[in-house]
């Protein structure tokens, strides 16, 4: 039987996540991100929880289409 990979712990695997995450950082800074005089001055790093969030939205929004993503948190 196989187990489970490990998502926490010592132990933890590497997921899709921690390479889109890399991916999107590496873009950010080589597009001088977050530095003094760059386009996007606040801009930090992205982590990995981000990514989850941006990409379940992605995924709620391809189930149940709205205009725009704003739509579904209104009451």
């Amino acid at each position: 039987m196989l187990s489970k990979p490990k998502v926490a712990g010592p132990e933890k695997r590497k997921t899709v996540f921690n390479d889109w995450t890399s991916r999107s950082n590496v873009k950010g800074i080589l597009a001088n991100c977050g530095v003094i005089g760059g386009i996007y001055p606040t801009w930090t790093p992205f982590n990995i929880d981000e990514i989850e969030q941006f990409i379940g939205l992605y995924i709620l929004n391809g189930l149940n289409i709205s205009p725009r993503i704003e739509y579904k948190f209104r009451l």
